[in-house]
């Protein structure tokens, strides 16, 4: 009955499809979409299904109706609608800051999207004012720590989440390395803004690689047990900008982290259950991470190839652990025949 907003997830199926494609040609991005469609659909949304062809113009329309959608979505304050009902016609009064700012990720990531495949500053202009929007309304709810940690105060909860820290770094990663026409200044000031967030992203790590789930709101400091899905959202934005914003000091603790996630959130969960919900919370997150490792070139990262191998079990898992091991060159997998 619902249509919530599926920033969060847009989100994700964008990441994968401008990390993936690159690498693979535009010839697999049906398998992405296939991938992408329980994600993005909410499954089982009927009694009968009906599977046009996938197409590279299909695709391409989808993307296009998914961004016309968040734009025609955020409300004049900068953030955006949450859940439409659309046999009752109207909006919902819930809302999740993380899911929030998940929609600031997806705009980062279409435009960087646009960007990459050519299209001009001109072209990409409405993606971008509305990315410059969310966040002028994310960070206008943030304040700095004396030493530096950047946090925001999302209205209406009674305190922050790390996964929301961990989003508003990755849509700063990924909308600077766009390259969008900036004064020098502005840069700078994005930069800065990184900087702070990402140092929240640190002071909420744990010695053992796992982060805080939660910060309060009067100070900023770390509290709450980790989860599966901020360990996954917080290691991707530091490798993320350990590899394309020159933090080459985050890399060690990425490392690390990932060593811990897998451990934790793959290998140990999966002896308590084969089905884990923990790993399922973790794999969206961890599998775009370690794609990233094994695409950085960093010494003894090669292994991360094969790290999304155990992640078969639904659909989704099964075409991503395949196609990072395509992206690497490596043809073992059974599923890359039927994939590729």
């Amino acid at each position: 009955m619902k249509n919530r907003l599926l920033s969060v997830a847009f989100a994700a199926t964008a990441a994968l499809g401008s990390t993936f494609a690159p690498m693979l040609g535009r010839a697999v991005l049906p398998a992405l979409a296939v991938a992408a469609v329980p994600l993005a659909a909410g499954c089982g949304c009927g009694k009968k299904s009906v599977q046009a062809p996938l197409t590279r113009s299909l695709l391409d329309r989808s993307l296009e109706l998914g961004t016309q959608f968040l734009l025609a979505n955020q409300r004049p304050e900068g953030n955006f609608n949450y859940e439409y009902d659309w046999k009752k016609k109207q909006q919902s009064s819930e809302d999740n800051q993380v899911r929030q700012v998940g929609a600031l990720w997806g705009l980062a990531l279409v435009y960087h999207g646009m960007r990459d495949e050519g299209r001009s500053a001109e072209e990409a202009a409405p993606v971008a004012a509305a990315f410059e929007k969310a966040l002028a309304y994310f960070d206008g709810l943030a304040e700095s720590t004396p030493s530096g940690e950047r946090f925001f105060r999302y209205p209406g909860e009674a305190k922050g989440a790390t996964g929301s820290i961990a989003l508003v770094a990755l849509s700063l990663v990924d909308y600077l390395r766009a390259g969008p026409p900036l004064t020098s200044e502005r840069a700078s000031e994005l930069n800065t803004l990184l900087d702070g967030y990402l140092a929240q992203l640190v002071r909420a790590r744990r010695d053992d690689g796992f982060w805080a789930g939660d910060y309060s709101y009067r100070d900023g400091a770390p509290s709450g047990t980790n989860n599966p899905y901020a360990d996954g959202e917080a290691l991707l934005a530091l490798i993320k900008a350990a590899k394309y914003m020159g933090r080459d000091d985050l890399r060690p603790l990425a490392l690390a982290s990932a060593q811990a996630g897998w451990q934790g959130h793959v290998v140990e969960a999966r002896k308590v259950a084969a089905d884990s919900n923990t790993t399922k919370g973790y794999y969206q997150w961890s599998t775009m991470s370690f794609f990233e490792l094994a695409t950085s070139g960093w010494p003894d990262t090669d292994p991360w190839t094969e790290f999304t191998v155990p992640y078969c079990y639904p659909p989704l898992p099964i075409y991503s652990g395949a196609l990072a091991l395509a992206a690497r060159g490596d043809v073992r997998h059974p599923l890359l025949a039927a994939l590729l």
